[in-house]
């Protein structure tokens, strides 16, 4: 029941939203101020500071790392993020989620 919540959910484009929320709604772990708010999802290369976009391997954390945006969600086997960020095992289902 909990799995269908969050698959429903996603992101209200005219609303913020905490990361904390936003990783509880993918299944995924917090990395950084879960206080940080985010209003929506863009491409890595296009993201601004109020919004969240992904990285699917760890050889792209240098680009998100100067990426400009606000959050990363990230695969489980990333360390060395320096963003905020939603650690999960598979960030397309993450990413689908939010969006």
């Amino acid at each position: 029941m909990e799995r269908e919540k969050r698959l429903t959910a996603g992101l209200d484009m005219g609303k913020m939203e905490s990361l904390a929320r936003l990783a509880e709604m993918a299944g995924g772990e917090v990395v950084g101020d879960p206080e940080v708010t985010i209003q929506g999802v863009n491409d890595l290369a296009l993201a601004g500071a109020n919004e969240i976009t992904f990285i699917s391997h760890p050889k792209m954390v240098e680009q998100a790392n100067a990426s400009r945006a606000g959050a990363v969600i990230i695969p489980s086997d990333v360390d060395d993020i320096e963003k905020p960020a939603i650690r999960v095992r598979e960030p397309y289902l993450a990413i689908a989620i939010i969006h």
